[in-house]
């Protein structure tokens, strides 16, 4: 969310950010478009979910990022755990926008610490609940959810989060546009 709602701030701002890098006001809007309507949606539904898939634990994903969130969430497990990012979400066209920035990589998007602003929530469940858990989210919710990526056990380190050497970003299309 965090490149999106700047990428539209230079947009207003007519600062020259979004000639000097090339960008597609059109694409920026749509952009900022789609996360406003994410910002807005409640989580009630997710809150039901959670109970009928038994969520072994959740987060909102918001200033300290997918990978910051993930952290902390599994410093918080009594288990010896690492949490493995295997797979970033990005709304739309800001992955390029990133690419198009300073070190390939505008806001630490690809490095999961992005500061978000209401990015959505980050749920553990069981391998076995991951699927009908998605399933069930977006037949209710109407919007897509992922698996990005699982809890490996730890012998001796502390608990912590990654993100996978091999990750894969995802680029989500408007689902209000569409």
């Amino acid at each position: 969310l965090q490149v999106a709602v700047n990428s539209y701030e230079w947009l207003k701002k007519k600062n020259g950010r979004v000639e000097e890098l090339g960008l597609d006001e059109s694409k920026i809007v749509r952009a900022f478009q789609q996360v406003t309507e994410q910002m807005t949606r409640l989580n009630r539904n997710a809150a039901r979910m959670l109970h009928k898939y038994q969520a072994h634990a959740s987060t909102d994903v918001t200033g300290f990022g997918l990978l910051g969130h993930a952290d902390n969430l599994s410093r918080a497990q009594k288990a010896n755990v690492r949490f493995v990012i295997d797979t970033l979400p990005v709304i739309e066209y800001m992955d390029e926008i990133a690419l198009k920035m300073p070190n390939r990589n505008g806001f630490n998007l690809f490095g999961g610490t992005s500061a978000e602003t209401s990015g959505g929530l980050l749920v553990a469940v069981s391998p076995e609940n991951a699927e009908p858990f998605i399933r069930d989210m977006e037949s209710v919710d109407g919007f897509p959810a992922w698996v990005v990526g699982h809890v490996e056990a730890l012998n001796g380190e502390d608990n912590h989060a990654i993100i996978h050497e091999k990750y894969r970003v995802i680029s989500v299309p408007s689902k209000i546009h569409g």
